[in-house]
């Protein structure tokens, strides 16, 4: 990872979280675990789904989010598409 704009090269153990999220990669073992997800709680007790995250409304376009959050609840869909994601990614 590099710092911008100066250019230099940042080495930090503690990168590998954001190094993974940069070019994340799925077998096809993990992909269909991920059908078995289950609703979880966080500490302080609220309900959430684990691997959905919100998205940003920039510009008016909470539309496309609601359709894109739909969109990744359809287990058929979410998996077909990382499996495309994988095959192309090897």
């Amino acid at each position: 990872m590099f710092c911008l704009p100066d250019g230099y090269q940042v080495r930090d153990h503690t990168l590998a979280d954001i190094r993974h999220v940069l070019d994340p990669s799925y077998s096809r073992a993990a992909i269909k675990g991920l059908r078995a997800l289950k609703w979880a709680r966080t500490l302080d007790g609220q309900d959430y789904m684990p691997g959905l995250v919100g998205l940003n409304n920039m510009r008016r376009n909470d539309y496309a989010n609601v359709v894109l959050q739909a969109l990744a609840r359809v287990d058929r869909l979410r998996c077909a598409y990382w499996e495309v994601s994988a095959a192309v990614m090897v």
